[in-house]
């Protein structure tokens, strides 16, 4: 391919990259905006089994997100693997890579900040529906059991996240 070709591939992938950088705020900030909603009707409106709803919401957005770092990952090994080498003073990814231990620590931070926010609130939930709910019975007994499902497949889905190579 010619360099101007691999430039223009290149200016697309990291936009492409920049859009799901994007895509994964809103998920982040739709998933504080249902917490708030589901909260207020839960407590405020004194509704408890309204709060077993987060956790089946969270899991889906979270797989969203997890969805579209594992599609940034895959961009950025390409780019850093079939671009760089191609293309003259191009090497951000390879830079990054090689230097990965000296960044990790704000990796770190990054995915203890969304993941514990992820997992806490999700937890949060389902221990508030679990004091609030006045008498239990086999309909909210099976709901309960399915957040605490989807918060521990949250949990692994994040797990496997972060344990995969850049």
């Amino acid at each position: 391919m010619h360099p101007p070709a691999l430039l223009d591939e290149y200016k697309t992938l990291r936009d492409d990259i920049k859009q799901r950088i994007s895509f994964r705020f809103q998920l982040f900030n739709l998933s504080l905006v249902a917490l708030g909603g589901i909260l207020s009707v839960g407590i405020g409106q004194n509704k408890p089994i309204v709060l077993l709803v987060y956790p089946v919401l969270s899991f889906f957005l979270t797989l969203s997100w997890v969805h579209q770092g594992v599609v940034m990952i895959k961009l950025s090994r390409y780019i850093r693997d079939e671009l760089e080498p191609k293309i003259p003073g191009l090497a951000w990814e390879s830079y990054i890579n090689k230097n990965s231990k000296r960044f990790s620590g704000f990796s770190l931070i990054g995915l203890f900040a969304t993941s514990g926010f992820i997992l806490f609130s999700q937890s949060l939930t389902l221990t508030l529906a679990a004091i609030g709910i006045p008498a239990w019975n086999g309909s909210t007994i099976f709901l309960w059991i399915i957040a605490c499902i989807v918060t521990l497949l949250t949990l692994c889905f994040l797990v496997v996240f972060s344990r995969m190579k850049r």
